[in-house]
Parts: structure tokens; sequence; C-alpha cells
């Protein structure tokens, strides 16, 4: 949680860094069907950031809200900065339907891990039980 409050930081040093025009907060009215390459890096970007904090050692639910707050903390980046002013980083506005679509980019990637595990059926040492199928009797 300390580095999503520097990554917070970062961002609103930069953004009171920029001219006073630039900053107006905007708020972006688009639909899911508008940006589907949008949404999907949402829903994409999300669920990678999930499993990669989880990998680097974060509890599960830890894991999910440090990539939900950090979509949440680039949502408030868009509806500061605008695409026509700081073309390379801005946005049209903050989006609620983006933080839907990062919500259900983490609760995918919760439900994935958890059905590909029980699939596989791996215990904690990596080993596989007894009972699955592909395991010869000797």
């Amino acid at each position: 949680m300390k580095n999503l409050k520097s990554i917070l930081l970062v961002i609103f040093v930069f953004i009171s860094a920029l001219n006073a025009q630039t900053i107006q907060w905007r708020w972006s009215r688009s639909k899911f069907y508008v940006s589907p390459e949008g949404n999907s890096i949402h829903f994409v970007g999300s669920a990678y950031l999930a499993d990669f904090y989880e990998r680097r050692g974060l509890v599960w639910w830890q894991a999910d809200l440090a990539s939900f707050w950090t979509g949440f903390a680039w949502e408030i980046k868009d509806g500061f900065l605008y695409h026509r002013t700081v073309p390379i980083i801005g946005s049209d506005g903050f989006s609620t339907m983006d933080i839907y679509v990062n919500i259900l980019g983490i609760v995918s990637n919760r439900v994935l891990n958890i059905t590909v595990e029980k699939f596989l059926r791996i215990n904690k040492r990596n080993q596989k039980y007894i009972h699955d199928p592909g395991h010869f009797y000797y």
C-alpha cells in the first residue's frame, strides 16, 4: 500500500505542476460499446495488475485492492488531464464505466485463478494429488 500512496503522490504532483489552464475536472460519459479497445485495456490491465501484485507477495485480497486503487488513481488522472491539451497521457475524463470494467477484470482474474487451481488440483508443494487421473500406480 505504501507504493500505491507513492504513485498517487507522483500523479498529484504531476497534475499540480501543469499549467492551471490544462487542469479542469471532466466527466466522461462514454458507454461500454463506444470504446471496446479502451475497455479491453482496462479489463486486461486490472486483471494483470491483480495477478502481478499477488505474485509479488501480497495476499490475494490486498492484490485485488491494490489493483483497484491503481485503476482508480488512473481515472482521477483522466479526470484532470484532457487528451487535447496533454496528448500522450490525457483522456476524455473520469469514467465510471472504466472503473466497472476494472472491477470486472479483477473479479475475472480471481475466478480464473480459483478455477484453474481447482482444475489442476495442485497442493502447496506443487505435486499432483494421488486421486488425479494422470497419476499412475506402480
